[in-house]
């Protein structure tokens, strides 16, 4: 069983939104960087919380914490991102 970790689904949609315009990537290109199904990538994007080791697998993808992934961020530092 996949652990779980509770976080607010939209400020992880939000930030891995924020993480693939800032690397110029569509949910494709990021589905096979990461070897995850196109249809998870585009469910994560619509408000699904990964599994703790799916987010630890796009932690390390994007070199940021789990807290910048999960945690609410204003519009003033939405790109303040730890790499």
């Amino acid at each position: 069983m996949d652990n779980i970790i509770s976080f607010p689904s939209q400020n992880f949609a939000n930030n891995l939104a924020t993480l693939m315009d800032k690397n110029a990537e569509t949910p494709v290109e990021l589905s096979e960087r990461i070897e995850e199904d196109y249809e998870t990538v585009v469910a994560w994007l619509n408000g699904d919380v990964p599994t703790q080791e799916k987010l630890y697998k796009l932690k390390n993808y994007y070199h940021v914490s789990v807290a910048y992934l999960t945690d609410e961020h204003h519009a003033s530092s939405r790109h303040d991102i730890a790499r």
